[in-house]
């Protein structure tokens, strides 16, 4: 008997040992099976001390239309403070260029003062914007400098007209200086002022110049 109960306790023990096999079986290295960790070293936290990248976003729309505001302001300052400026209006009454071909090929369009019959004379054109009066061309020549350096001449009336109308305008041949004018024209403008011009050509471009000069006497 007493060997059976040491077989039947050996069958037992067995028995016992191939259940607990069969049971949950512990991996020899545990580690595989633990959830992986994130590990994060200080240097990539975000510091609490920046603003955040919504944050950004809200800082510039905010600084954005700050600087609209203030620049709108600044535009609706400006326009109140500035008063509204008026065009200048010309300081000369008649407009003065080379006479076009169409102008000196038909005299029934314009008056004609010929000063200079040679070929070297130049045709200039005068046109008045409005009626002007008591239209005089003149020679001029040089009198005196004084101390304050303007210039003072001595005109001779060349060719005079009573008006001068838009539609009518005045072609002057003549030979013209480049710096000391020999030529002139004096009217009365619009408002009844008299004005007296001579007449020069730049030395750059060849364009027609008017100068406001003041006569001797």
């Amino acid at each position: 008997m007493t060997l059976i109960k040491k077989l039947l306790l050996t069958i037992g023990m067995s028995f016992t040992i191939l259940l607990v096999g069969c049971g949950e079986k512990v991996p020899e290295d545990f580690r595989e099976y633990q959830p992986l960790e994130i590990t994060q070293s200080a240097s990539d936290l975000p510091d609490k001390n920046e603003p955040t990248i919504q944050e950004s976003a809200d800082s510039f729309d905010s600084s954005a239309e700050q600087q609209y505001h203030e620049s709108t302001q600044s535009d609706e300052q400006l326009a109140v403070s500035s008063p509204e400026v008026e065009p200048e209006t010309a300081e000369c009454a008649v407009a003065v260029e080379y006479a076009s071909a169409l102008m000196y090929y038909n005299p029934d369009s314009y008056h004609e003062c010929i000063l200079d019959h040679s070929a070297y004379a130049t045709q200039i054109g005068f046109e008045a914007a409005e009626t002007i009066s008591d239209v005089s061309v003149l020679t001029l020549s040089l009198a005196d400098v004084p101390e304050s350096g303007e210039l003072l001449f001595d005109a001779t009336v060349e060719y005079s007209l009573p008006e001068l109308t838009p539609d009518m305008p005045l072609v002057v041949s003549a030979g013209f200086g480049e710096t000391v004018p020999t030529v002139g024209i004096s009217f009365l403008d619009p408002n009844g002022d008299r004005k007296i011009y001579g007449i020069t050509m730049s030395g750059e471009d060849q364009s027609i110049l008017l100068q406001e000069i003041q006569l001797a006497r």
